[in-house]
């Protein structure tokens, strides 16, 4: 019975409502940060790519890819098990 309802939920809340709530949030903060996604993207790209001034140290690069990997995979394993407990 509980499975039954949090599916219809779940089904609910996935198609409209979910994308409807996201496009506003996203045009809330783009308005209230002023866009600084678009306006500092030359900038972002420029201190990525921006060499290590220490031998010893990682770059910028390296220390977003390591970032970005483990969000993903984090988010896989989330995923995995999820669709396992179903």
């Amino acid at each position: 019975m509980l499975v039954t309802i949090l599916t219809q939920i779940d089904g609910f809340m996935y198609c409209p409502v979910l994308i409807i709530v996201m496009t506003i949030v996203e045009l809330y903060f783009r308005i209230k940060t002023k866009g600084v996604q678009i306006r500092l993207f030359r900038e972002s790209v420029r201190l990525l790519f921006e060499p290590s001034y220490d031998k010893d140290s990682i770059s910028s690069l390296q220390v977003m890819l390591v970032s970005t990997a483990s969000r993903v995979e984090t988010g896989n394993i989330i995923g995995v098990s999820t669709t396992i407990l179903q």
